[in-house]
């Protein structure tokens, strides 16, 4: 199995769920387990969350199963003790991505400048989450601020879509990260797994398309 960072650069999508309906956790594993991107990120906000990351750990069977919306250290810790395969954060936190660091679990932080890119690239990282994604200026500032990083990639998110995979056409953007193969933004009623199927193997086809042309 390919490791996560090349998975997710050659998908060219990071699935991102908001983890409300505990029902619904074995129909989006299931899902994902049958894609070229078994992977997802699984928001860690509100009740439910933690019991559908521990519950997608304990289902998945290839999957890389991740904790969104880390902000701690003691966050950290607690969703890699449940099984968290990767982390995800809003900021960048170096507690929490030099520990990431030390233990061998993928982290990828958020940011949102030149200095958070440095600590990031000090820290080793080789791709991270540029967030969010239209407020901060979009693809203008983001390749203003990673041009004296050639070795960075990142992962943009914040209320995108497949709308947005034509930004794959730049390589210096691994992949789109969003809710959409899942749910939608203000409704999170999760679809059925054959719908996140067809969905994510649609995108998957779009973002081929826009990262290496049609084939």
């Amino acid at each position: 199995m390919k490791d996560l960072n090349t998975m997710v650069f050659d998908a060219g999508i990071m699935p991102i769920l908001f983890a409300e309906d505990e029902s619904a956790t074995e129909r989006v594993v299931r899902a994902i387990e049958r894609t070229e991107i078994p992977a997802v990120e699984i928001l860690q906000r509100g009740e439910t969350a933690e019991k559908v990351l521990k519950e997608a750990v304990k289902i998945k069977k290839n999957a890389y199963i991740g904790a969104g919306t880390v902000c701690t250290l003691e966050h950290c810790k607690r969703v890699v003790d449940l099984g968290a395969d990767f982390i995800v954060a809003p900021g960048y936190n170096a507690e929490v991505v030099d520990w990431c660091v030390k233990n061998n679990v993928p982290v990828y932080p958020g940011v949102s400048n030149p200095t958070e890119i440095m600590m990031a690239a000090n820290a080793g990282l080789k791709v991270v989450k540029f967030f969010p994604f239209y407020q901060l200026g979009g693809e203008t500032y983001l390749n203003a601020i990673a041009g004296p990083f050639p070795d960075m990639k990142f992962i943009i998110t914040g209320h995108v879509s497949d709308l947005e995979l034509h930004y794959l056409s730049n390589h210096k953007i691994a992949a789109v990260g969003g809710v959409w193969p899942f749910q939608g933004e203000v409704d999170h009623t999760v679809i059925s797994e054959e719908k996140i199927v067809e969905r994510l193997n649609f995108s998957l086809q779009m973002s081929k398309h826009f990262r290496h042309g049609w084939q």
